[in-house]
């Protein structure tokens, strides 16, 4: 009954900070895992959270497209967090991670008891596939009407009293593409409203990969066409690093006119200078005879 006791507490407190807290200082950091390819054309990311007393997650909003997995008939993913109750967590998927509970609508505008005896209304962080079907690339958000419209994913029981790393969502991206996030997340130091501190607009970006940059150093050059040059030929499995830069999982004569397009090109410059254009033709001739002898 103590345990029951104190969640009601911690979430009732939860949505009173959502009205009433103060702006933090920038005390919570975001950070990302790399998880590497988990199929064709996609790159797995964890984004996670480095602070004291992460409780809840409250807000999320990403640009840029995810890939997403949905069910057979087209029903939005489970919660494939710690207390979402999936057994099984879809490598291609982006999703929540963080929390061991789930509960809608917080915000309390959108919930009076008199309307809503029962508890909040059941509301959803938003999920999207482009074109529709139940694979592909679509959007995952979580502030969708507001903040009475918002799911907020809370981590049950007494807050950290040292600082740790928690893992938020895995967010998985065409391989080599970029992405924005920008999330409120609630810290606390004991169960009274005076003890929780909002982080809000927090922001984490992953800039995306100039075309023909293998190694993300913000250059195309040299050392770009070696890799495509090592890679040649492979029908499937190659990864952006591979020079694969139309996501087919093969490495062919698109992906060398892709490099080709750009090569030269460096993070302040548009256009690749023709010399070094003329470089590249010579080696991407030598390298398709070589394939071919």
């Amino acid at each position: 009954m103590r345990q029951l006791s104190s969640l009601f507490k911690f979430t009732a407190t939860a949505s009173l900070c959502l009205a009433t807290c103060a702006l933090a200082d920038a005390s919570v950091t975001l950070d990302l895992d790399d998880n590497g390819v988990p199929g064709t054309g996609l790159h797995s990311y964890t984004l996670t959270a480095t602070g004291t007393g992460i409780t809840s997650l409250s807000r999320f909003n990403i640009t840029g497209d995810v890939h997403q997995v949905f069910g057979a008939g087209g029903e939005q993913s489970e919660w494939l967090g710690v207390g979402g109750g999936a057994s099984v967590s879809e490598t291609t998927d982006s999703y929540v991670i963080f929390g061991t509970l789930r509960l809608p609508d917080l915000g309390g505008a959108a919930w009076d008891y008199e309307t809503y005896p029962e508890g909040p209304p059941d509301k959803v962080t938003l999920e999207t596939i482009t074109g529709g079907g139940t694979v592909g690339l679509g959007t995952l958000n979580n502030s969708d009407a507001g903040p009475a419209f918002n799911d907020i994913y809370m981590k049950v029981g007494p807050p950290s009293t040292v600082e740790e790393t928690v893992d938020l969502m895995q967010i998985v991206i065409q391989d080599g593409e970029g992405f924005s996030i920008n999330l409120k997340l609630l810290t606390a130091s004991g169960p009274n409203p005076e003890d929780v501190t909002e982080h809000d607009n927090l922001i984490y970006t992953l800039d995306e990969l100039m075309d023909g940059d293998t190694n993300g150093d913000g250059n195309v050059d040299v050392v770009d066409l070696g890799q495509l040059a090592a890679h040649y030929g492979m029908s499937s499995g190659a990864t952006w690093a591979d020079a694969d830069f139309n996501h087919d999982g093969a490495v062919d004569v698109v992906d060398l006119g892709t490099l080709a397009a750009h090569y030269g090109t460096t993070s302040a410059s548009a256009v690749p200078e023709p010399s070094a254009l003329t470089l590249l033709v010579l080696g991407a001739l030598t390298l398709l005879w070589r394939r071919r002898k």
